[in-house]
């Protein structure tokens, strides 16, 4: 009479398909014919009438045999490797975390800085839910959660989790006089404040004045002269973005002066005069200058054409004003 040869598996062959490397040395076996006797062998040892899962990490050969009355027998074996030791667990990090200190997870680069896997394993990313093979970095400013996991040829895993946020822009600042007194963006003025765009929330600004030393304070100068103000805005992701402000600060100008050229009167002071004309000082090279007389038309010009012919009692109001819009006057009565 012939036996059945039995039939031996993998319950689970945990890692790839028919490696026969698993986690698990869980046993799945054909059933016995009726009448035949079955023995497990595990790698030589005495046979047993019952298979005990072994309990230690190792390759392991197991021969199932089946024996009827008459002493006919059929075998059947398996060979396999059990390990149930989880991997060497990842270590990953952000590669550069540029925010403020170097743990708080805000970075411009979303690099990575990740050990090896062990041997065998192979490693996989999940960023946002999203798995793959490989890493692949982000590009979107965004918060990101990304699991890294190796897995070793028996099926056996083990993860690591890295939580950071990608902020890879920054909004430039801005900076304009709060009064261009001048013709108007030229960049002159007698008054040197200047405004700034507002600092977002946990950004970072300095100032510099003429290429100095930085300064959280923007100082506005006192002394005239020409000046280069850079702002330099720093975000909590360590992005930083600049603005350059020239501009010339002027707050003097010298004062007009006119007096009657010919007092005729009888003494010259008393402003009785037979001659309009008016002695004028000379301007400075960045100013110009209006005559008003007794609350007529404004003059750019006080010569025969404009001074009075007529006898009365007149006022000229000379007004000069520079380009940084500094305005000074002075009147002349005869």
């Amino acid at each position: 009479m012939t036996v059945a040869t039995p039939t031996i598996q993998l319950t689970t062959d945990s890692g790839d398909a028919a490696d026969l490397i698993t986690k698990s040395a869980n046993l799945t076996f054909s059933t016995a014919a009726t009448g035949v006797t079955r023995t497990y062998q595990i790698n030589a040892d005495q046979a047993t009438s019952k298979y005990e899962v072994p309990p230690e990490d190792g390759d392991y050969a197991v021969l199932v045999t089946d024996t009827d009355s008459s002493g006919s027998s059929a075998s059947a074996s398996i060979t396999f490797r059990l390990d149930t030791l989880d991997p060497t667990t990842p270590v990953v990090s952000l590669e550069d975390d540029t925010g403020d200190s170097n743990t708080d997870g805000i970075t411009r680069y979303a690099y990575l800085s990740e050990n090896a896997s062990e041997t065998g394993a192979t490693r996989s990313y999940t960023l946002n839910g999203v798995a793959s093979d490989s890493y692949v970095m982000p590009s979107l400013d965004a918060s990101y959660v990304l699991v890294v996991k190796d897995t070793d040829a028996a099926g056996n895993a083990v993860s690591a989790t890295l939580e950071f946020t990608l902020d890879t822009t920054l909004a430039a600042p801005t900076a304009a006089l709060t009064l261009d007194s001048g013709d108007g963006a030229d960049g002159i003025t007698n008054a040197a404040g200047v405004s700034f765009s507002a600092l977002t929330s946990g950004d970072i600004r300095s100032y510099t004045i003429n290429d100095g030393e930085a300064s959280s304070e923007f100082l506005t100068p006192t002394e005239e002269g020409t000046y280069k103000v850079v702002v330099i805005d720093t975000d909590t992701a360590g992005n930083t973005d600049t603005t350059t402000l020239v501009f010339e600060f002027d707050k003097t100008l010298t004062a007009p002066k006119a007096v009657l050229a010919v007092d005729s009167g009888e003494s010259e002071e008393d402003r009785i005069t037979n001659n309009a004309a008016l002695s004028l000082n000379t301007q400075d090279d960045d100013a110009t200058r209006t005559y008003t007389i007794t609350l007529g038309n404004i003059s750019s010009q006080y010569d025969e054409y404009i001074a009075p012919v007529v006898d009365g009692s007149y006022t000229v109001l000379v007004t000069d004003t520079d380009t940084a819009g500094n305005t000074d006057k002075v009147s002349a009565s005869f």
